[in-house]
């Protein structure tokens, strides 16, 4: 999705929904984003049952733009707008699962939204997504130190780079 600039990821937002109406034979008619969003959640619901939404690298259109603060900032009002309704499709909503490499309490994307549990640092959740210790210190065997306290070191730099995205 191109999201350079507002239209962009406004249209690109659209389009996203147009493939899940065609996909599901939905029948939406597009309307603005917002609108078009709340009813495809609402006729996956009459269709299905509760929906469960997985947003992928929801704040790409901002980190991407983070040297640009207008357009970081822009995208975000659009994104939490466009996320907003998730709020008001909470009757009709199984579960959201987000995925981003900034903390979502921060960006104020879903600042509207009830009930958020972010599980970044739950130890409960620590093997769903990302890598676990064991991976980490087998990935980074390739990297092969020449000294013990080089390895050491460098681990230790990474787990402060992992932690500080937490």
């Amino acid at each position: 999705m191109d999201y350079s600039t507002e239209t962009e990821l406004r249209e690109g937002l659209i389009d996203l929904l147009e493939g899940i109406n065609t996909d599901y034979q939905l029948g939406i008619n597009k309307r603005g984003f917002k609108a078009y969003f709340k009813k495809i959640i609402q006729a996956l619901f009459e269709k299905d049952g509760k929906v469960v939404v997985l947003i992928d690298e929801y704040d790409k259109p901002i980190t991407d733009h983070i040297d640009d603060k207008k357009r970081a900032a822009k995208n975000r009002e659009i994104l939490r707008n466009f996320f907003g309704v998730l709020k008001y499709a909470d009757a009709f909503l199984r579960l959201v699962f987000l995925t981003g490499v900034s903390k979502f309490s921060r960006v104020s994307i879903f600042s509207d939204l009830n009930n958020r549990r972010d599980i970044t640092l739950s130890k409960q959740f620590a093997t769903l997504l990302g890598y676990t210790q064991n991976e980490l210190d087998s990935r980074l065997k390739f990297l092969r130190a020449k000294t013990l306290a080089s390895k050491v070191i460098l681990i230790n730099i990474f787990k402060r780079l992992v932690l500080s995205w937490g």
